[in-house]
């Protein structure tokens, strides 16, 4: 029998328990999810970007004065290029915390799974059979991030690691698993 992380809680391994997890395809699978959340989240980033330049544009453009022709009425040249580089850092957070939302909303909703992961017949289970709550699927997500930045072969653990699991997976103990 092969134990988890932690030895002695109970937990039995998924390979051992009656009915184990269809895990086939599920490497595959789970980065085909990971391109199509990445596109997705690409897309709602680019959409909040475009939304707060126009915004910043529209209020740059209340202090344009009209009769001089170039120049900003009350701001200096310098001031409006500092106000779009604070709309760039701006959409970065907030892309940033667009992202957050959607893990937490997701992964940590009753599907238990992100819309890639749906549409592919994916959802991430906890070793320890409780739901995967919104802040779980943070923590989550924020380890995904955390790790790959740190070093992107971990990306490669499911190679090498039982249950097909990420290094996140394995430290949150977690595993994705076919519907």
């Amino acid at each position: 029998m092969m134990l988890d992380r932690f030895s002695g809680s109970g937990m039995l391994d998924l390979d051992e328990r009656p009915n184990g997890p269809d895990l086939k395809w599920v490497r595959l699978k789970r980065a085909i999810a990971f391109l199509i959340d990445f596109v997705l989240y690409g897309l709602i980033a680019a959409g909040l970007s475009i939304a707060l330049t126009l915004a910043m544009e529209n209020l740059v453009s209340l202090f344009l004065d009209p009769s001089e022709g170039n120049g900003v009425n009350g701001l200096g040249t310098h001031t409006a290029d500092s106000l779009y580089d604070l709309t760039r850092y701006v959409s970065g957070l907030a892309a940033l915390a667009v992202a957050g939302i959607y893990v937490a909303r997701t992964l940590g909703g009753p599907a238990q799974s992100t819309w890639g992961m749906r549409l592919l017949g994916l959802r991430l289970h906890r070793l320890d059979d409780r739901p995967i709550t919104p802040r779980y699927a943070l923590a989550h997500g924020l380890l995904f991030i955390g790790l790959t930045a740190i070093f992107a072969p971990f990306l490669l653990a499911p190679l090498f690691l039982s249950r097909k699991q990420t290094l996140h997976d394995r430290l949150l103990d977690t595993v994705a698993i076919n519907k």
